[in-house]
């Protein structure tokens, strides 16, 4: 049995009408989102600038490389935490294609209901795209602080590898809020395996809808980022449709296919 199913323009044009009279709590919900990660964010950088003026050992040597380490795990966590929004945004564009009534707590829902759970689905999506930039981090960093032009042509392979290994992994994996929700009996591994062999033969076609994005989000830019808050959601409302499509296709007969 072979299937068809969407491309990204059908896919962006339903999410258009769906998202018509919900709009509102979509636009508050970006906001919140941001308004914590700035503020959560902001604030550990604080906080390592202090560390870093007060302690002067953190500031080279066995000390420092100690402390970034250190650094890079609380930032690890502290992203998995603040993504566990991201759970409660799957969660109003699955309502919103259902047709179902939406609300700025549905936001909160991943710190409310199962949030071990959400934190580790959170934690393992978050983990392998760190992981696969920070080899590039480390030596951008290293060439800062000591310029070298043999480290240039490391620098570019880290970059093309690291980046490419992220978007890999963010393809992979990025359905699995939309799984939690779905399969709420599955546990955290449970749901990212699942979402990683559903994934399978899907990810060329969820890069080519995110990529379309692209120049709305340029556009973006020229509004000094007001335009995000209405692109957002309907990137995020087209995705969301996306998996429902993945997950329950149009059977396509093998006549239709020779004569259509």
């Amino acid at each position: 049995m072979r299937f068809r199913y969407q491309n990204a323009t059908n896919l962006k044009e339903r999410a258009r009408t769906m998202l018509m009279g919900n709009y509102t709590v979509c636009v508050e919900s970006v906001l919140v989102f941001e308004a914590i990660r700035f503020v959560l964010l902001s604030g550990l950088s604080l906080l390592v600038q202090i560390l870093l003026t007060r302690f002067a050992g953190l500031q080279s040597g066995t000390g420092y490389v100690i402390f970034a380490a250190v650094y890079w795990v609380v930032l690890v966590l502290l992203g998995a935490f603040i993504n566990m929004m991201l759970s409660g945004l799957a969660l109003i564009c699955l309502k919103i294609s259902g047709g179902l009534p939406i609300s700025i707590s549905d936001l909160l829902q991943g710190y409310q209901t199962g949030p071990e759970r959400t934190f580790k689905i959170s934690l393992g999506i978050s983990i392998p795209q760190s992981l696969a930039i920070l080899p590039f981090q480390l030596l951008l960093e290293y060439w800062m602080d000591v310029p070298s032009k043999e480290l240039i042509p490391w620098l570019v392979v880290s970059g093309i590898v690291g980046f490419a290994l992220a978007v890999f992994f963010s393809l992979s994996l990025g359905m699995g809020f939309f799984l939690m929700h779905d399969f709420p009996n599955l546990s955290a591994g449970e749901t990212l395996r699942e979402t990683w062999r559903r994934m399978k033969g899907h990810k060329t076609r969820l890069l080519i809808l995110e990529l379309s994005f692209v120049p709305l989000m340029i556009l973006c830019l020229l509004s000094f980022g007001v335009g995000y808050l209405w692109v957002y959601p309907l990137m995020e409302e087209s995705i969301a449709l996306f998996y429902l499509d993945m997950m329950n296709p149009q059977p396509v007969s093998d006549h239709w296919e020779r004569t259509v």
